[in-house]
C-alpha cells in the first residue's frame, strides 16, 4: 500500500478551514464536518491561529479524512516539530467522539491577550 492510499483524520482550526487561505491543501480530501477539541485554547497569532493545551477550554474547527501524502504536506506547511507539533487527540462531532484525530498544537509562548473565546470561533483573520 503506498503512502497516498493510507488515510488518517485531521482537525483544522485556521487557514486550512473551508474558504480560508490554505484550504487548497485539502482540496482532494473529504470534509467530515465541524468538530470541537476539549482542553485546548485558541490564540490569534496574526495571520494564523495556534492552539495550546488549556484545561476547560475548547477549540472549534473542521475534521477531514486525508491521505498520508497530504499529511506530509501539512507537516511541512505547519513546520511540524518546530512552531507546531502534530499530536493525536479526541474530537467531538455532533454526538460522536473520534479518538484518533491529528491536529497541530502551537509550541511557542503565547500572550493571554491573544486568546480567542469559544463564542468568537471558528477563527478568522
Amino acid at each position: 500500500m503506498d503512502q497516498s492510499s493510507m488515510e488518517v483524520l485531521v482537525f483544522v482550526y485556521g487557514t486550512l478551514m473551508q474558504g480560508r487561505s490554505n484550504h487548497h491543501y485539502l482540496s482532494n480530501s473529504q470534509r467530515l464536518g465541524e468538530g470541537i477539541v476539549q482542553d485546548y485554547q485558541l490564540y490569534h497569532l496574526g495571520e494564523y491561529p495556534g492552539m495550546v493545551p488549556s484545561v476547560g477550554c475548547q477549540v472549534k474547527g473542521e475534521v477531514y479524512r486525508i491521505n498520508e501524502t497530504t499529511l506530509a504536506q501539512l507537516d511541512e506547511l505547519e513546520d511540524e516539530g518546530g512552531e507546531y507539533r502534530r499530536v493525536k487527540m479526541p474530537v467531538t462531532m455532533a454526538a460522536v467522539t473520534l479518538e484518533e484525530v491529528y491536529s497541530y498544537v502551537y509550541q511557542l509562548p503565547v500572550d493571554e491577550e491573544w486568546a480567542v473565546p469559544l463564542r468568537q470561533q471558528p477563527w478568522s483573520s
